[in-house]
């Protein structure tokens, strides 16, 4: 498995397996695509990308990737709640990809946007995986 693969997998897990993070959603609302008529708050995977770096007899990876949280509510306090819980859980250790060794993982950015005219909020957290590969790439 490729390691945008293997990361992707890895956080969706960790996510969908979070009781507390479930709880702020109101279910298991975390989506790679969104389903039409999906009322927020509901986290959607933005963009993502990998970029390999070697280091004396270490391979690995580093990832940089959006999570995008959706929600209705006025004020921060619900996305906030949400990006807290994210963040703990990104930064416990919990990320397992499958043939990577996580060595770090953080937020490197938390970017609110404005109310859209229907009352949508946007939350972008920013994460950076950087990990060493465990077995060789298939």
């Amino acid at each position: 498995m490729g390691p945008l693969l293997a990361m992707r997998k890895a956080l969706y897990a960790a996510l969908i397996r979070d009781t507390a993070l479930l709880a702020l959603l109101g279910g298991t609302k975390i989506y790679a695509a969104v389903p039409a008529q999906t009322e927020p708050p509901y986290i959607s995977f933005g963009p993502a990308q990998v970029t390999p770096w070697t280091g004396g007899s270490q391979t690995g990876y580093r990832f940089q990737g959006v999570l995008e949280i959706w929600s209705l509510q006025k004020g921060d306090v619900e996305m906030l709640g949400v990006a807290d819980r994210i963040n703990a859980l990104i930064t416990s250790g919990i990320l397992q990809p499958d043939g990577y060794h996580v060595l770090q993982c953080y937020l490197e950015r938390v970017t609110m946007t404005p109310a859209r005219e229907d009352g949508w909020r946007q939350t972008l957290l920013e994460l950076v995986e950087l990990t060493e590969q465990t077995t060789p790439p298939s």
